[in-house]
């Protein structure tokens, strides 16, 4: 069946001489593998920069329930991002969510609500300056919520040692980040109740970003036990220094 849909471009690899394996997030069937064949000449209907991580794409696939890799028909930016693919610190941000989404993202049905948000987010991305340097924190911190497995606290409370007792259905997660200090957990805090639109307004120096993101990673770990390194964490490490 020829189907039209919106997807998020997560990986992709070589087969063969001209074929490249796409892993994609799709609107209508979640996370998918398509295959599409790949011309050097300038007419070819799909271009290298539709293929990057975290494009924004329009797919015309043959689809197939059960079927484990579908081939693309016809695939086209549906908006060209301007600055994460030039820029080096959005760019290492992309190719940094990207991973986490390839490792982290599994389920091929649809969930409208996660395709927009990941949609929404990587524009948000590609169009702000202003607190960029956050924004793989506050990822982080906001997909953990649409995946359900965010820590829901009061560090009022926390601090206080006053649970409620709806809080103590989420005691293991409090345990968890009780190690930080109180200050990089007031910044998790922060960045559990504002929004990407708010990330400028978050005030936070590199060893704190650092042990946020290193942290939250350990988290997602708890969740997700075949999660294993995140390859592009040193490269994030290097260029935030």
């Amino acid at each position: 069946m020829l189907s039209k849909t919106r997807g998020i471009i997560l990986h992709h690899v070589k087969y063969g001489e001209s074929g490249i394996i796409v892993h994609i997030y799709t609107e209508h069937y979640g996370r998918q593998s398509c295959i599409v064949n790949i011309s050097k000449s300038r007419r070819s209907s799909v271009k290298q920069s539709s293929l990057l991580p975290l494009s924004l794409v329009d797919l015309e696939i043959y689809f197939k329930e059960g079927k484990e890799i579908h081939r693309i028909k016809e695939i086209s930016n549906y908006l060209p991002l301007i600055s994460i693919h030039q820029e080096i610190i959005k760019s290492t941000i992309a190719i940094f969510i990207a991973e986490l989404l390839c490792k982290t993202l599994h389920e091929a049905e649809s969930n409208p609500q996660m395709f927009e948000f990941l949609f929404h987010a990587i524009q948000y991305l590609d169009a702000e300056s202003d607190g960029v340097g956050n924004f793989h924190v506050m990822f982080l911190v906001q997909y953990s919520k649409f995946l359900g497995i965010f820590p829901k606290f009061d560090l009022n409370s926390l601090f206080n040692k006053e649970f409620s007792e709806r809080s103590f259905s989420y005691i293991n997660d409090f345990e968890f980040f009780l190690n930080l200090p109180k200050d990089t957990l007031n910044s998790l805090e922060e960045f559990s109740y504002k929004s990407f639109q708010d990330i400028g307004e978050i005030k936070i120096n590199y060893e704190t970003r650092m042990l946020l993101l290193e942290k939250l990673l350990d988290f997602y770990k708890l969740h997700f036990e075949n999660i294993g390194q995140i390859k592009s964490l040193q490269v994030m490490k290097e260029v935030f220094h």
